[in-house]
């Protein structure tokens, strides 16, 4: 079967269309923002642009009474607290991540948030606790039964209309004509020469044309745009042919000029011998829907930008491991440009050797639903350095739910473990020194309980480390007329007061006294 119109445009609807996917399939809430400052440049607000349906479930908010609005006007007790934190990805051009609590749903959340420049900014949420209720699951079965009772009652009327025919043939027949006529979908059909010959009550709400103004009027010449005349021509055509097509779309022209979006299923028409006599056209009005995914294929483009251009590292996998995004920052900290880097495994390629093992357990278990927060790893650049990354995962879903990739965004913590390193070896230099060092130097807990004693208060003492500590070192090893004066010298020192060059003898092992300054 040849491809309909739609699926003629190339343009880059399907790269948008996954963008959209990932976007509503994100099992974590995900919110794009515009920031709001005061006069004095400070965050005082922040207003919706999108939220994604996992943000909606989280904040058990619709679309409606989110986008546009701002944090004040839906949470007037925010803390400004988290306006700051938030305000900070802007101001500060930096990612952040946070845990904060939710004083009026006691709920808490885990925040990811980030920013591309100017002041707009998106964040990752994660509600952290159990929901309490689900009202909305309850609300959507009320609506669910009453809609039920309703077409009960409408049946039992039908019925009762019906019983008054003296034959089955005759109520059938009427069942259809009257079921054709006030059909919720817009239903219309042609003859074999394309001529109009049904039309019922919704064609002519969406259309504003009455039925007695199209009858025998040919419906792709006068009701079709002009940019879609021949692919609908086509469409109806094999349909004259016993060729029957569903779900296809095309615009109708209305009254006044404008245009209506239908969702059509085509359907050959027979007579009581078998021979193709017209098409049956059954539809649905999808103007609305149009409407929303073209909003929402600007919005995934604009999603696409901001992925792109994020001022954090962003990258994705497939359910094979092999990278499918690979944003600018994670070009510019790695050296790696994204079509270098697109369809090769991540792990095998990136990750250093001896963190292979654990990220694959992290992206493993993101790809079976279970997500990781702030999990540290390096990866290699292209000058085969390590940079070393702080991740969050989130698990990608289609439309369908189903798990199809990882989406990983992270920040570049190279500096700071470069920090952290320098600072161990710092401390492990000073534990050797205070270990070693040709002066006794020994430690104390606030309940004066010793727990340094170095190689030297050993030798001057006698006594090993492993015999001093958690004894108490005034009762255990100071001379008793000397016990009140240290205790109250070390006393202030725990009150930070300090001391300085303050005579006391130590007891040794052997009994001896040893002065120490």
């Amino acid at each position: 079967m040849k491809k309909s119109f739609k699926e003629l445009k190339i343009n880059d609807e399907a790269s948008n269309a996954l963008f959209l996917d990932v976007f509503n399939g994100m099992s974590g809430g995900f919110a794009y923002c515009e920031l709001i400052l005061d006069s004095y440049g400070k965050a005082e607000d922040y207003r919706f642009i999108i939220v994604n349906p996992a943000f909606e479930k989280q904040s058990n908010r619709t679309i409606g009474s989110t986008v546009g609005k701002t944090c004040k006007e839906i949470s007037p007790d925010v803390e400004q607290s988290w306006i700051d934190k938030l305000g900070a990805v802007v101001i500060d051009k930096k990612p952040n991540h946070f845990t904060d609590h939710n004083l009026i749903s006691n709920r808490y959340y885990h925040i990811n948030a980030f920013s591309q420049g100017g002041n707009k900014f998106a964040m990752v949420i994660d509600n952290i606790t159990k929901p309490i209720e689900d009202i909305t699951f309850q609300n959507k079965e009320k609506e669910k039964r009453a809609a039920e009772l309703l077409v009960a009652n409408k049946e039992l009327a039908f019925q009762n209309e019906l019983d008054g025919y003296r034959s089955e043939t005759e109520r059938v027949a009427h069942e259809l004509t009257l079921l054709i006529d006030t059909a919720n979908a817009p239903i219309f059909g042609i003859d074999a020469k394309g001529l109009v010959n049904e039309w019922n009550q919704k064609s002519a709400e969406i259309t504003g044309f009455k039925k007695e103004e199209v009858l025998g009027e040919n419906l792709v010449k006068a009701y079709i745009s002009e940019d879609f005349r021949e692919p609908v021509k086509l469409l109806l055509d094999n349909a004259l042919e016993g060729k029957e097509t569903a779900n296809y779309e095309f615009p109708l022209f209305t009254k006044d000029g404008k245009r209506v979006m239908v969702l059509l299923n085509s359907s050959t028409r027979r007579n009581s011998d078998g021979e193709i006599v017209g098409v049956l056209g059954v539809g649905q009005d999808i103007s609305e829907m149009d409407k929303l995914r073209t909003e929402s294929e600007t919005i995934a483009k604009e999603l696409r930008q901001f992925i792109e251009t994020a001022n954090a590292p962003i990258f994705g996998i497939d359910s094979k491991g092999l990278v499918n995004e690979w944003n600018q920052t994670s070009e510019k900290i790695t050296g790696f440009k994204k079509e270098e880097v697109l369809g090769k495994d991540l792990v095998k390629t990136y990750i250093t050797e001896d963190f292979r093992e654990p990220v694959k357990l992290v992206l493993d278990n993101a790809l079976e639903g279970k997500e990781t927060a702030n999990y540290e790893f390096p990866l290699f650049t292209k000058d085969g350095k390590r940079v070393m990354v702080l991740l969050n995962s989130s698990t990608r879903r289609n439309s369908d739910g189903e798990i199809v990739g990882v989406l990983g965004v992270g920040q570049d913590i190279s500096e700071m473990d470069k920090l952290r390193t320098e600072s161990e070896t710092i401390a492990k230099e000073l534990r050797q020194f205070i270990e070693t060092a040709n002066a006794p130097i020994f430690g104390i807990d606030s309940k004066g309980l010793v727990n340094e004693w170095n190689q030297t208060s050993e030798k001057i003492t006698g006594f090993k480390k492993e015999e001093v500590l958690g004894k108490d070192l005034v009762k255990t090893y100071i001379t008793e007329d000397f016990r009140e004066p240290v205790k109250l010298v070390l006393d202030n020192a725990l009150e930070g007061k300090e001391t300085a060059n303050y005579e006391f003898p130590l007891f040794t092992k052997d009994g001896k006294r040893v002065m120490v300054l």
